[in-house]
């Protein structure tokens, strides 16, 4: 590549039908690209670094484990607040609350074809493999492709019938016009035929850009983007410290005492140091002693990983992998107790796997919707069977207690996870039998008959008068 054609990359910025155009940075005289591409990121970043490994391994497992079900919505207010109650919000109160309101704002579809679909997508993989692959590429590289396979012949010529996920760094956009941004997608190993848009699921994550002219704002920004320097660090650390270990110490310089008899010649100079790297270095005979009858003193001219800071920087490394992968630290360093161990776990689910889960079901949404035509379709992923996600038995009957009185039975069993009862016979809200309504306490009360009060004082008064005589 000559300056011209890097001075057309950065001042032209021409429109491109696949991958955007790497970015272009004049180093030592040479214009010479940026190393920005999902081949990197995977090659480079989760096959080389075992932290970036552990950590979406980590997260696209635990999210591919959540079994997801097809709704149509009935309720769209209460529909809109259970979407908002789930995004951040994940304390007790909260799940249970929305666990109600799904209830209310959801009923299931019994059946669904893209239910099985999603089971069983394609004749080589499961459903959870189909989705931790499709994942796994979406936080590696920030896309994810889904593609869909049809009969294309018959009345359901349309229809899916298989779902097989594409190597994101295979896939290239091309570009379409204002109306329709995306025309179409290719594939390098299909060969030149465009993929029509609606035969591709794309799962991207959120990719800001500051010059529009190209296609790059069709991708989805890698999280690894921002790490590029962090993992760059890392693997030169990684090497220092291997060459250290395996040196068994720093680097050092032996040397005679200085007198004139003892001065050593360079031949004798390279014979003592290849014989002593031989000898006296590496990982099986680094450590042990030199015995010498001459007078020789070792000069120090490098420093150990400690003093290096090596260490305290490969850790300062993992805090900006766990950072932008919202990934607690403590799992991988181990953490100070159970309960904090407990609380980690937690905040993994909640901050790494549901936000995934969340943007999955979005996609999915979104094509159950188109097509099969029903735009009252909802995909949800069932998150509350994980463990770190579920409420203790003193929560649970302090809750019970609580809305007993508010909610009809379904909707309490459906709360927790029981099926309604048939015949409507849950349709109820249940009250404790010793209450009674304010009505019926005052019903029965009149207003006092003054002149039939007196009359009674009257009557005792003679009563009275008539026993005092008697005694007398």
């Amino acid at each position: 590549m000559n300056i011209i054609q890097g001075f057309k990359g950065v001042l032209m910025r021409t429109k491109t039908l696949g991958m955007p155009a790497p970015q272009w940075s004049f180093i030592n005289g040479m214009w010479v690209p940026m190393v920005d591409n999902p081949e990197k990121y995977i090659r480079e970043g989760y096959k080389a670094n075992a932290y970036v490994f552990s950590i979406v391994s980590h997260i696209v497992d635990k999210a591919s484990d959540a079994p997801g079900q097809l709704y149509r919505v009935t309720d769209d207010v209460k529909s809109k607040q259970w979407k908002m109650l789930t995004k951040d919000n994940h304390d007790f109160m909260s799940v249970m609350k929305a666990r109600v309101l799904k209830a209310q704002a959801f009923e299931e579809v019994e059946g669904h074809e893209f239910i099985k679909l999603l089971e069983k997508p394609n004749p080589l993989q499961t459903g959870k493999q189909m989705k931790r692959e499709l994942m796994g590429y979406h936080e590696i590289t920030g896309n994810g492709y889904l593609y869909v396979a049809t009969p294309g012949v018959g009345m359901n010529a349309n229809k899916p019938s298989q779902l097989w996920v594409v190597p994101s760094p295979a896939v290239n956009i091309v570009a379409g016009d204002r109306q329709k941004p995306v025309a179409g997608y290719k594939v390098n190993y299909y060969g030149d035929d465009v993929i029509p848009a609606e035969k591709m699921i794309h799962m991207k994550s959120f990719n800001p850009v500051c010059d529009y002219t190209g296609s790059e704002f069709l991708y989805g920004m890698s999280p690894m983007q921002p790490l590029r320097l962090d993992l760059s660090e890392y693997k030169a650390a990684q090497t220092a410290q291997g060459t250290l270990f395996s040196n068994m110490g720093p680097r050092g310089i032996i040397s005679g005492s200085g007198r004139q008899e003892d001065v050593i010649s360079e031949e004798t100079a390279v014979y003592i140091n290849d014989k002593f790297v031989r000898t006296h270095t590496g990982v099986v005979h680094g450590g042990g002693y030199v015995v010498t009858p001459h007078d020789v003193k070792f000069t120090s001219i490098g420093m150990s990983p400690v003093d290096l800071n090596i260490l305290a920087a490969k850790d300062d490394i993992l805090q900006a992998i766990c950072a932008v992968y919202r990934y607690p630290k403590e799992l991988l360093t181990g953490a100070q107790n159970v309960s904090s161990q407990g609380e980690n776990n937690r905040k993994f689910v909640t901050s790494c796997v549901l936000p995934l889960l969340r943007d999955f079901d979005e996609v999915m949404t979104k094509f159950a919707r188109e097509a099969y035509g029903d735009d009252s379709l909802v995909y949800i992923s069932d998150t509350q069977y994980f463990p770190e996600l579920q409420p203790n038995r003193k929560e649970l009957a302090e809750w019970l207690k609580q809305m007993e009185d508010k909610l009809t039975i379904d909707e309490i069993r459906a709360a927790l996870d029981y099926d309604e009862l048939p015949d409507g016979l849950g349709e109820y809200v249940l009250v404790p039998s010793g209450k009674v309504k304010l009505q019926d306490v005052v019903e029965g009360v009149v207003d006092p008959n003054i002149d039939m009060l007196e009359e009674q004082d009257a009557l005792d008064g003679n009563n009275q008068q008539e026993e005092d005589n008697a005694t007398n």
